[in-house]
Order: C-alpha cells, then structure tokens, then sequence
C-alpha cells in the first residue's frame, strides 16, 4: 500500500493492491474520481485529480493531520445510494472501518452503484484486504 502524488498533473494515487494483483480497468465513479480493479474485482488503487482545490479550503491541518469529516458524511451517501439501487440486496458488512478505510467504502460503494453490480456480504472488507472471517465467527 502506498501513495504518489504527480505535482504537474495534480493528481494523488493510493494504491491497495496485494501481491497476486493485476491491474485490469479503471471505472471513473465521480467527476475526477477514478477507481482501478484487479481481474478478481478487487480495488487496487484510487486515483483523485484536482487535489490542490480539493485541499485548497483555507483550514489549517487538524491535529491527526487529515479531514474524516467529508468521508464520513461521503460514506452515509454511498451506503444510501447502494441501499436504494440494490433494494433486495442488504448493505455489505462494513462495521468497525477505521477513518483510513472510509475512502476506499465509498470508492467500492460507488463504484457497484455505477457499474450496477452489487457487492457480496464481504466486499469492502474483500477490497480492504480483509480474507473472510472462520464460519461461526460473530461479528
């Protein structure tokens, strides 16, 4: 896991991708929001352009050195928009995400929405890299 940022193109990369990843499509999900899969479906990389006026608010860094708010609320409208497009489908397992995971929920929210594919049980988890807990296992 890692992330670049390209200055002259002004755009910031977080890649996910585990060892056995091959980079397969990218899916634009949002005006300047891009999402990379692997050939299992699994998110290997976000790529987000314009960063400087995304970041260019006038505030100052808080202390823990980043903005959650936006995701937080971002996260709430990806969970609504995939509730109302997959009706039958439940919302996939997404409890205990820290603030780091919150991105890449929205990414894979999203990114089903657009594709209109919905996820397994599992897929946030899947695309955080998280392997499928043992059966019987209560979460």
């Amino acid at each position: 896991m890692g992330a670049t940022y390209d200055q002259e193109a002004d755009v910031i990369a977080v890649r996910f991708a585990p060892a056995d990843a091959q980079y397969i499509d990218s899916v634009e999900i949002a005006p300047g929001l891009t999402v990379d899969h692997d050939q299992f479906g699994r998110i290997v990389a976000v790529e987000i352009l314009g960063v400087a006026k995304l970041l260019d608010r006038g505030r100052t860094t808080p202390a823990g050195g980043s903005y959650p708010a936006p995701y937080e609320s971002a996260f709430d409208d990806a969970v609504q928009r995939y509730s109302r497009t997959f009706v039958d489908q439940g919302v996939p397992y997404c409890a205990k995400l820290g603030t780091v995971d919150l991105p890449v929920a929205v990414a894979v929210l999203n990114r089903a929405v657009a594709l209109g594919q919905p996820l397994g049980w599992w897929g946030i988890m899947r695309a955080l890299g998280y392997s499928l807990p043992p059966k019987g296992v209560n979460l």
